[in-house]
């Protein structure tokens, strides 16, 4: 056990932020499950004690509910009931939190993240009070894994991944086809909040790198700033943006580009840049 717990801490220290969300959704699983085991000890109303948990860690489409227990807002996002529905999502922010993390930054994941599922509590809030036919319960992190989802498709749409029994698929219509089971589940009105949700956390990811394409970092937002100061400066010194040549095309390496996406972004590519990274997502065909 001692060894486990040294590769959680050590998981959340260094590693990368994916397994970091990967591991802390699946440890607020395993929690979940020594509750549901603990109220098994309580007699014969366990089944209803467990759902009363489960409803005071969830959001709830009544806003005075979740005004009045405020922790809902965190906790819905990594709640997950069902073995399935965790194994879904983990599996798909393993798979396109990576591509997001080697294209964009590891920085980025997170924000993504964190404004998908923020996206998708909006769209479930308004969705149920609207038509409050639908009005219920919602959790899980799948609005943020479809803000991963989203933009990772946005960012190389001709990565090509290899699916079991499928084989090489361009990363585009992977995500044409998550998108389409939603929009397929919405209209037969299988869990539709759930579903509102997922449409949310897709928007975010698509408009996160809109911005991003268009010089406008929405990940900023959750970094602190640090101001320098430069004690023995006589005056101030104008530093040039780009002080060196540019380079040719075979000069450019993919990992250079890669790190100027780390620290510019990935508005910053020139033209011959771009044209590079898009032939290295085609790389694996």
């Amino acid at each position: 056990m001692d060894s486990i717990w040294r590769d959680i801490k050590s998981t959340f220290r260094s590693g990368n932020m994916v397994n970091k969300i990967l591991l802390a959704n699946a440890v607020a699983f395993v929690f979940i499950y020594l509750v549901k085991i603990g109220t098994l000890f309580t007699g014969p109303n366990h089944a209803s004690l467990f759902q009363d948990f489960v409803h005071a860690m969830s959001l709830h489409s009544d806003m005075w509910y979740n005004l009045k227990h405020p922790w809902v807002f965190v906790t819905h996002a990594f709640f997950h009931v069902g073995l399935f529905h965790l194994a879904m999502n983990l599996l798909m922010l393993f798979w396109f939190g990576k591509i997001v993390g080697d294209m964009i930054g590891d920085d980025r994941v997170l924000p993504i993240y964190t404004l998908g599922f923020v996206s998708g509590m909006i769209f479930f809030l308004v969705f149920t009070n609207v038509a409050p036919e639908f009005a219920g319960i919602a959790h899980g992190a799948s609005a943020g894994v479809m803000a991963i989802v989203v933009a990772a498709g946005m960012i190389a749409p001709d990565y090509v991944i290899h699916l079991i029994l499928i084989g090489p698929v361009r990363l585009k219509y992977v995500v044409l086809v998550v998108l389409l089971f939603d929009l397929i589940g919405l209209a037969n009105l299988q869990n539709t909040g759930g579903r509102i949700a997922h449409f949310g956390g897709s928007f975010m990811g698509f408009l996160f790198v809109y911005l991003l394409y268009q010089g406008k970092d929405v990940s900023k937002i959750f970094k602190k700033k640090e101001i320098k100061i430069q004690r023995n400066s006589g005056r101030a010194k104008v530093i040039p943006l780009n002080t060196s040549k540019p380079k040719t095309q075979k000069e450019i390496s993919i990992d250079n580009i890669l790190d100027k996406i780390n620290r510019e972004g990935i508005s910053s590519l020139s033209p011959e840049e771009r044209k590079i990274l898009d032939q290295a997502s085609k790389g694996n065909e």
